[in-house]
Order: structure tokens, then sequence, then C-alpha cells
């Protein structure tokens, strides 16, 4: 077993992914409560994605970066304008490395990210991947927010205990109610988004703003 596939294997294990192979792989996601969501996210902001590269990083390995311009932090500390986060994977030339269920922000997109971490490397930077990915669609009075595979989220509701599932391909988070599954309610406006983000974040602080 090569060095780089033992370090890889080390990375997915550690995220509660399964690694099939080095270059091809299959990947479980357990799904995550919504205040899980917010509580684990070191930082939530709104941007919009400038770039995207990827980049090859090692012998056999390659990372894709992607460029967010920074327009408002939601929560944690951030004093920059814009940040780059890496996503495991990407083609370079003739070289590409793949990983299952891997789904990148595009160029153009604005959106609400929720990011693992500032400081340490991971297989997927968002929390719960597709988990804390969060489109905005439309613009001023008629702008909305989406899952990021472009469902419509009408509600979040903290506390949910149903029974969390292994999630399929561009799952989201137990507590993100989307059109279709609640009625005729309608879809939440971006400023709706984060004053409920900010709510799930005060009370699991004990109401420290």
């Amino acid at each position: 077993m090569s060095l780089l596939t033992i370090r890889l294997r080390q990375l997915l294990l550690s995220l509660g992914l399964l690694l099939l192979s080095t270059f091809s792989t299959a990947t479980t996601i357990e799904q995550m409560r919504f205040e899980q969501v917010v509580d684990t996210a070191a930082l939530i902001f709104q941007g919009e994605v400038l770039a995207v590269e990827s980049r090859q990083t090692g012998p056999r390995s390659i990372s894709t970066y992607v460029q967010f311009r920074v327009d408002e932090v939601i929560k944690g500390s951030y004093a920059g304008d814009a940040i780059e986060l890496s996503f495991l994977g990407g083609r370079v030339g003739n070289l590409q490395m793949t990983v299952s269920e891997m789904q990148v922000p595009e160029v153009g997109e604005t959106g609400i990210y929720f990011v693992h971490s500032l400081n340490d490397s991971q297989v997927h930077p968002l929390v719960g991947w597709t988990q804390g990915h969060y489109l905005i669609k439309g613009e001023s009075s008629a702008a909305q927010v989406t899952t990021a595979d472009g469902q419509s989220v009408t509600a979040l509701e903290a506390g949910n205990q149903s029974p969390l599932i292994i999630l399929p391909h561009e799952g989201t988070a137990r507590g993100v109610q989307v059109q279709g599954l609640n009625g005729n309610a309608l879809p939440m406006t971006p400023g709706a988004f984060k004053a409920r983000i900010r709510d799930i974040a005060r009370d699991s602080s004990g109401g420290t703003p």
C-alpha cells in the first residue's frame, strides 16, 4: 500500500467516509441535524464564487481550489474580503482524481457556506458536504435560498429528533424543510435564512450574541 493511499484513507476515515480506491472513491455521508451544522462550522458566510482551479498537490494528488468573495460573515470571525477553500480531487491535464458525491461550487454562484475549519485541511471543506452548501437564487425581493441541488428552503427546524440516515447524493441536513414537503410554505429569503442561523448559534452558545 502506497503512502498516498494510507494518507487518503486516514483523511476520509476521519470524516466518517469509506475509501474504496485512491483515484475513484465512493463516500457515505451521515446526515446531521441543522443545528449541528451551525454549531460545527467555524465560519458561516454569504458570498460569490469568483474562480475554480484544480492543482496538482503531489505526484498523484490533486485538489480543486475555490475562491470566494466574502460579502457577509454570519458566524465566526473573518476579516478578509475573499477566502480560498480546497476540495479533494480534480483534473490537471491528463491526470484526474475523483471523489464520488463531491459537489464543488461553481463560478458565478452566490450562496451561504458553512466552513468546517479555517486551519485544518479537509477532504470537503464544507460541514457535512452538501449539508453546509446553500444557494441564493434570484435578486432583490425575489431572492430565495435553495439547497445545493436547487430545492427551495421553506424552514429551518432546530431540535428535530427524527432518526438520522446515510444521505444520498446531494442530501441535506435534518430540519431543513423544502418546498413540496412543507405544503404551500413560501421559500425563505436570504435575510430570514441568516436570521435563523444566528438564532440557532445564539441559543447554542447560551444566549451570547
